[in-house]
């Protein structure tokens, strides 16, 4: 009845002559689309259907129809109504979507659980929380804030840093071969610690000689030199006796270290005097023997 009634009021409306507009738009919409609330730039004019007089000139037509608390079906054209000229739209409202008060409701809702874990020291939440104050997404914009929230996440990612190179060193003075690496590398970069271009060289050297202890003990090198005694000057005469079958067994397995271990069985070979090298292999392998005798 209620839509009868209106196609009648716009046929009265069609018959009616208007002395002071100079067009006729006209909007329909689907028979169960009836209580879509039709507005032209923001101006509620009706319920669909409806027809309107206006000058000629550009328009914002929006068609909202409401589905339940917090969605609506919406249809939206720019129309250009020209003197004397009547127009028809037909409005095909679009699926259910959000309102624009639910839109701003989440996203005030997303915005606080960002701040709380931003307060929280997460650094990700920091930057994005940074980035709703300057857009000013449900928050005010604030630009000051949001500068403040960028500086507190720059200052977590130096801390983290930091306390990741302390791990590392630590790792590193305990022999781990990675952190030693791990370790010239955050020099090299200068990720949680001062670039120091010569200390990073320095421990990337450390880790390589770890490597080769590792390689060398694997083959049995240090378990033979338990069997010489470093203290008979004589054993340096002559470099064929200090040859350890394990060493030559390295030599066959592992050709990568074989330079390495002929620089070994030379320094074995030396006079005494290059003994008191403390960081030579000798120098350490005799040390090694002393503790072990030490412990008998």
């Amino acid at each position: 009845m209620n839509h009868t009634f209106k196609q009648f009021a716009v046929l009265a409306m069609l018959a009616t002559p208007f002395a002071h507009a100079d067009s006729l738009l006209r909007v329909t919409c689907a028979d169960d689309d009836s209580d879509a609330v039709v507005t032209i730039d923001n101006n509620a004019v009706g319920s669909c259907p409806v027809i309107t007089a206006m000058p000629a000139g550009t328009y914002q037509v929006r068609v909202v129809k409401t589905v339940g608390a917090d969605q609506e079906q919406v249809f939206e054209k720019e129309v250009v109504l020209v003197e004397g000229r009547p127009q028809s739209i037909d409005a095909e409202l679009s699926a259910p979507r959000l309102t624009a008060e639910a839109v701003s409701a989440n996203a005030r809702a997303e915005a606080a659980k960002t701040l709380e874990r931003a307060q929280n020291g997460d650094v990700d939440a920091m930057l994005a929380l940074a980035a709703l104050y300057e857009q000013g997404s449900g928050v005010d914009k604030a630009p000051a804030k949001a500068a403040y929230w960028r500086t507190m996440a720059t200052q977590a990612k130096a801390k983290a840093a930091q306390d990741q190179f302390l791990t590392l060193m630590q790792g590193a003075k305990n022999g781990n071969e990675a952190s030693m690496y791990a370790v010239a590398n955050a020099y090299d970069s200068g990720d949680g610690v001062p670039q120091d271009h010569g200390k990073a060289a320095a421990w990337r050297q450390m880790a390589k000689q770890k490597s080769l202890d590792q390689r060398l003990e694997a083959n049995g090198f240090f378990n033979d030199l338990k069997h010489y005694n470093f203290s008979d000057p004589g054993m340096f005469t002559s470099s064929t006796t200090f040859v350890p079958i394990s060493l030559m067994i390295g030599v066959i397995e592992s050709p990568s270290v074989t330079s390495r271990q002929m620089s070994i069985r030379s320094e074995a070979a030396m006079r005494p005097a290059s003994y008191g090298n403390p960081d030579s292999m000798i120098a350490r392998a005799a040390q090694r023997q002393e503790t072990v005798l030490a412990a008998k």
